[in-house]
C-alpha cells in the first residue's frame, strides 16, 4: 500500500486525455506519477492550501460538489477511501469498481 501502482494500472485503460481524474478526501502522491497526469483533489487541503487558493478551479472543495460533477461526467474516474466510497454508495452515486484494496477503491463513472 505504499504506492498507487496497482490502482493506477486498473484505472489506466479508462483514462483518456479529457477524462476527469479525481482523488477524494485523500492524496497519494504516486497516483499522478503512475497515471502520468495531474489529478483533481476533492475536499483535501493539507500542503495544497496555497495552490488551491491561487487556482480554485483546479480542485473541488466539497464532497457535495464532487457528487454533482460526477453525475455530469460519464467516464470520469476516481480514487476513494473505502469509508467515503460506502458513504457515496449510500447516496446512490453511479460507480463501477475497477480496483479495491484494504483502504481505497478505484471507480469509473458508467
Amino acid at each position: 500500500f505504499k504506492s498507487a501502482r496497482r490502482l493506477a494500472a486498473a484505472l489506466e485503460p479508462h483514462v483518456m486525455p479529457a477524462t476527469p481524474v479525481y482523488t477524494v478526501r485523500d492524496y497519494d502522491q504516486t497516483l499522478p506519477f503512475y497515471l502520468r497526469r495531474p489529478v483533481t483533489l476533492v475536499e483535501y487541503v493539507d500542503e495544497f492550501e496555497f495552490g488551491e487558493k491561487q487556482e480554485p478551479q483546479r480542485w473541488v472543495p466539497t464532497l457535495a460538489r464532487f457528487v454533482e460533477l460526477w453525475r455530469e461526467q460519464p467516464g470520469a474516474v476516481a480514487s476513494i477511501p473505502l469509508n467515503v466510497y460506502e458513504e457515496l454508495v449510500a447516496q446512490g452515486l453511479p460507480m463501477s469498481v475497477v480496483y479495491r484494496d484494504r483502504k481505497r477503491v478505484a471507480v469509473i463513472r458508467p
